[in-house]
């Protein structure tokens, strides 16, 4: 629980940073609107109970967080996880019907790779910190844009999932529908996903390295 605790302070602290450096100047009106929107980041619980066709009995969550760069090419993202034990893959996949699964459209572990590399042993706290461009586009995304991208977050029709050596179809997966968070109901959010009170004390925050 402390290693729980632990992860959703480092998780806070980050996220705050993200919402008060989010303000963007951008010359194209379409993508000032568009990064306005997602400047305070996507926020993705994820949980052994959201795999689909069927839900996966596991003590590991996680949270996963999305946000664009100032000019919409680029969007950056980091998830942290307890109890996730020999991770080897995690991705963005497209949704092919309800409560089914579909093929991967972006890596995002091992981040910058598109092949499977087991993380040996549980991890608790921060997995995986990167970003990637359209240039990482795989399947039906492949040759897209990073608008048509944000369009499937904002419909719902991807969802991350993250696979271990003991579950290979994914063990912790969740959906991208909690939008443009305030840091209070991103609070909430994560101490709900991790399996806290909304009303609990909130955990202590790390110091930041600035």
């Amino acid at each position: 629980m402390k290693r729980r605790i632990a992860a959703i302070g480092a998780v806070l602290a980050l996220a705050a940073v993200m919402a008060l450096g989010g303000v963007m100047m951008v010359a194209d009106g379409q993508a000032q609107e568009r990064t306005q929107e997602w400047n305070k980041g996507v926020v993705v619980p994820m949980t052994g109970a959201m795999e689909r066709p069927e839900p996966v009995e596991t003590n590991a969550n996680g949270l996963a967080i999305f946000w664009l760069n100032e000019d919409m090419s680029e969007m950056c993202y980091m998830a942290y996880v307890a109890n996730l034990t020999d991770v080897n893959q995690g991705h963005i996949h497209a949704v092919e019907g309800e409560n089914q699964t579909g093929p991967p459209v972006v890596w995002l572990f091992p981040e910058g790779s598109t092949q499977p590399m087991v993380k040996s042993g549980e991890t608790d706290g921060l997995l995986v910190m990167g970003t990637f461009t359209e240039e990482d586009f795989v399947g039906p995304l492949e040759g897209m844009t990073m608008a048509d991208l944000v369009d499937m977050l904002e419909d719902q029709t991807v969802y991350v999932n993250f696979h271990t050596e003991a579950h290979p179809m994914g063990e912790i997966r969740g959906e991208f529908n909690v939008l443009n968070q305030s840091c209070d109901s991103m609070e909430r959010t994560m101490r709900e996903a991790m399996g806290g009170s909304s009303e609990a004390p909130a955990p202590p925050m790390p110091s930041l390295p600035y």
